[in-house]
């Protein structure tokens, strides 16, 4: 008797315990991985408070092919782009800077030119990477050039390799 009231009460219990941590999962999942608040912080950081309020993000559903995805408009009176992971958005981001603001930050230099109202986008843009990966750097570049870099000097780095699309940063290990 005492077995049989043990499997009924498992039969009951085991679907809401594989419920609960699928939903667990897919919790922990959608927090670790926020694009919207990813690409928030890279705006504030290199384009400064005040164009947050001019730009609008949103996700879109992944690709089929599994490439990245953005797209740029105007959504009234701000600035669209959505896309379907951070490093998408941020790629978007680095697209518009280039091409509707004309501006554009490099490796060294981080310092942008930007009007007090971000220009509008013409005409919508959908733009497909042609790769999953993308990676930057050599084996030399870290030894010679950013060996002696702070946090402040990575984090600058770091952003500008989201803007450019940068998945993978090849670092040699010596």
């Amino acid at each position: 008797m005492i077995p049989r009231r043990i499997s009924l009460l498992l039969s009951l219990l085991l679907p809401l315990a594989i419920d609960a941590s699928i939903n667990l999962l897919k919790q922990r999942a959608e927090n670790e991985h926020d694009a919207v608040a990813a690409t928030r912080g890279l705006i504030q950081r290199r384009l400064g408070d005040r164009f947050n309020d001019q730009i609008s993000l949103r996700v879109l559903p992944p690709d089929s092919d599994g490439l990245d995805v953005f797209e740029l408009g105007s959504d009234g009176q701000k600035i669209e782009i959505a896309a379907n992971s951070a490093s998408a958005m941020a790629y978007g981001l680095q697209w518009y800077l280039k091409s509707v603001v004309h501006t554009q930050t490099d490796w060294d230099n981080h310092k942008l030119q930007l009007p007090k109202v971000l220009p509008k986008v013409k005409q919508r843009v959908h733009h497909k990477r042609s790769s999953k990966f993308s990676y930057y750097q050599n084996v030399c570049t870290v030894s010679y050039s950013s060996w002696t870099w702070g946090w402040s000097q990575w984090e600058k780095h770091i952003d500008w390799m989201a803007l450019n699309g940068t998945k993978i940063y090849l670092k040699s290990f010596m």
